[in-house]
């Protein structure tokens, strides 16, 4: 059976189909669009109404020649936030025949991780953080049992907003001593998920000489340390936007945050006394796909 998932951020849309068997799943498309850009503004665009409407078509057009036979829509920190966020759910459920379900920050985080449990042997806790355009979460646990979680109230537009200079160039030095006032984190994991990224570090890898080691678990082909992951998020902040887009041209439009995501990334794996880094492809999506199927 292929399942969907349709994840609707603030600034992406991510379009996921699942082909489901009995073992492990097996995702057989993924598109992320990063110029969707329903922003963190009281109302959701016109424009970003617009561009989102013709992207669920494009979805809508690829689950019917694959013969997908469920689909979920999910929405976060945007539609948490808009005043015209029901409006912009009307919109969907009329293209895809299906409501979209809103989630909290507390389900982003349980569907966080769940999405990494099976990949972790008992008794070792783990970490993973997912930053998206509106909201950050962090949650640690365990195999079976999900220890804590942290959720804060931005993500990369507000961040990038925020210490934007007037000459176009990121204040490194400021968002670095916000992040550190700002971030109250008590538990500690040697081992923590950064998700989302491995793809865009598999291309980006060889142009700027980044340096790694083999990953450990299933799926995740790449393990930095602590200092392989600080000079990754450096050369990341030293290189300009129009040469990362070359080195990734499938979505150039997701370099545009990526320095300013990695940076938080940063600040965590620090924060958590991380020893080990993975970057995944892993992100709340593949805990909705464990709920749909149990």
């Amino acid at each position: 059976m292929k399942i969907s998932i349709i994840d609707i951020g603030t600034q992406s849309l991510k379009h996921y189909i699942f082909e489901v068997k009995k073992g492990p799943k097996k995702l057989i498309h993924f598109e992320r669009y990063s110029d969707v850009g329903l922003g963190v503004a009281e109302n959701i665009a016109p424009e970003a109404f617009q561009r989102a409407s013709e992207l669920l078509s494009v979805a809508l057009a690829r689950n019917k020649k694959e013969g997908v036979k469920m689909l979920k829509v999910l929405g976060t920190e945007a539609l948490r936030k808009a005043k015209n966020a029901p409006e912009f759910c009307r919109m969907v459920e009329d293209i895809l025949s299906v409501t979209p379900e809103v989630i909290s920050q507390e389900k982003e985080a349980l569907y966080l991780y769940k999405g990494f449990v099976n990949m972790i042997p008992s008794k070792i806790q783990f970490a993973a953080v997912n930053i998206g355009g509106g909201s950050t979460e962090l949650v640690f646990g365990y195999k079976k049992d999900l220890k804590s979680f942290n959720k804060f109230p931005f993500g990369v537009k507000f961040l990038k907003a925020k210490f934007l200079r007037s000459d176009g160039a990121i204040d490194w030095d400021s968002l670095d001593k916000y992040l550190e006032a700002e971030m109250i984190i008590n538990e500690k994991a040697d081992i923590i998920f950064v998700t989302g990224i491995l793809h865009f570090v598999e291309l980006i890898s060889s142009p700027l000489k980044l340096s790694f080691t083999q990953g450990t678990f299933p799926v995740h082909t790449i393990l930095f340390s602590p200092d392989g992951f600080s000079d990754y998020v450096q050369k990341l902040r030293r290189t300009p936007i129009d040469e990362l887009k070359k080195m990734y041209p499938k979505d150039p439009a997701f370099c545009d945050n990526i320095a300013v995501g990695q940076s938080v990334y940063l600040a965590i794996a620090k924060k958590v006394g991380a020893t080990e880094i993975f970057p995944s492809n892993n992100d709340l999506t593949d805990g909705v796909i464990e709920e749909m199927c149990s």
